[in-house]
């Protein structure tokens, strides 16, 4: 691989456009969430948190390699100052309604997806039950953090790789990551069942999707009016795909191509400047982490509680929301930000 492609990763200075794009995907989850009548393709905003991940945490680890600066040591503990005290606040706020809400056996169940979530392997905790057997996914608090546990598993393991790669085999980096991103997306269109959704290997080329978009980003030079392609294809892709294509690849890789439209242009139009400068929207970007993680167990334990009801109705739905702005910007202001920028700091 050419030199002046490292040359060309700078490091990234915080993006607007990006905290759009987490306040969207967290919007569409919570509102599929609610009723996936309401946005059937909601479940997409996961996917678009993985390319934003991938994105992110490979500016960090290549300018840091290109400057002599990684270290390993530092990286996990920035990952586990980032994302192991709001979990844990999490957990905690979960642990009263369990005890109060759940009979035994699923009592049980929680115990478990508690400890899964705290080991991040919850992906294959949740993978592994017999739904048959077990409550509605409905009724899990702790479902959502399948999603938080892959994006661990790759925390943990892509540092290891682009660290090998970059430093034994550095020419051959980019045809690298398109193998490991072709071979991904090949497995998806395998039949592996059920286990396509909540495996890292099946679900990494999501994640590459964004390290190779930030590697040749500097190299893409569009017009605004891609920016609004990319907008209506991230919309269009939440409002018209449905749980039958949560396993499909192309769904996917239509979504998350709109995404990486909306990320190419420098130039702003009038709606996308409201998008990204529009300061309600800006904090429910800083605040997706908290609003992602409160949100399920919020929904479930109340619809235990009100004699599990499928669907919340209208009369509680704004006060639940209320509440869930109201713990998820504590925990953003009180957890999240005093530990990444303050408590523990290296």
């Amino acid at each position: 691989m050419k030199k002046d492609v490292f040359a060309n990763v700078r490091e990234l200075s915080f993006r607007y456009d990006i905290n759009f794009l987490r306040a969207l995907s967290v919007s569409a989850v919570i509102i599929y969430h609610i009723d996936k009548k309401f946005l059937p393709g909601g479940w997409l905003g996961v996917d678009i948190f993985f390319l934003i991940s991938g994105y992110l945490i490979s500016n960090k680890i290549l300018n840091d390699l290109n400057s002599g600066k990684f270290k390993f040591r530092n990286f996990y503990i920035k990952r586990i100052k980032r994302i192991l005290p709001a979990v844990i606040s999490c957990l905690f706020f979960t642990i009263p309604f369990a005890f109060t809400l759940l009979p035994p056996q699923e009592l049980f169940l929680y115990l478990s997806s508690f400890q899964s979530t705290l080991f991040f392997y919850s992906n294959i905790f949740f993978q592994n039950l017999d739904f048959y057997n077990t409550p509605s996914t409905k009724y899990f608090p702790l479902l959502h953090m399948w999603s938080l546990s892959i994006e661990e598993q790759f925390y943990i393991l892509f540092p290891l790789t682009l660290f090998a790669i970059y430093k034994f085999s550095r020419k051959n980096l980019i045809t690298l990551l398109f193998l490991i991103t072709f071979v991904s997306i090949i497995f998806n269109l395998l039949n592996f069942g059920n286990v396509i959704f909540y495996q890292l290997h099946f679900r990494i080329w999501e994640f590459l999707f964004g390290v190779l978009y930030m590697l040749f980003e500097n190299k893409i030079k569009l017009t605004v009016s891609f920016k609004h392609l990319g907008l209506l294809s991230i919309l269009l892709a939440l409002i018209f795909f449905d749980d039958g294509m949560i396993n499909d690849v192309s769904t996917k890789i239509f979504c998350l191509f709109g995404v990486m439209l909306y990320l190419c242009s420098n130039e702003e139009s009038q709606l996308t400047n409201f998008l990204n400068k529009n300061k309600i929207i800006q904090l429910f970007g800083s605040m997706s982490f908290s609003l992602y993680l409160f949100h399920q167990p919020l929904f479930v334990f109340y619809r235990i509680y009100n004699d599990r009801v499928n669907e919340l109705s209208n009369g509680i739905l704004l006060p639940l929301i209320i509440f869930l702005l109201f713990i998820s910007y504590a925990n953003w202001k009180f957890i999240e930000v005093p530990f990444q920028k303050g408590f523990l700091k290296k």
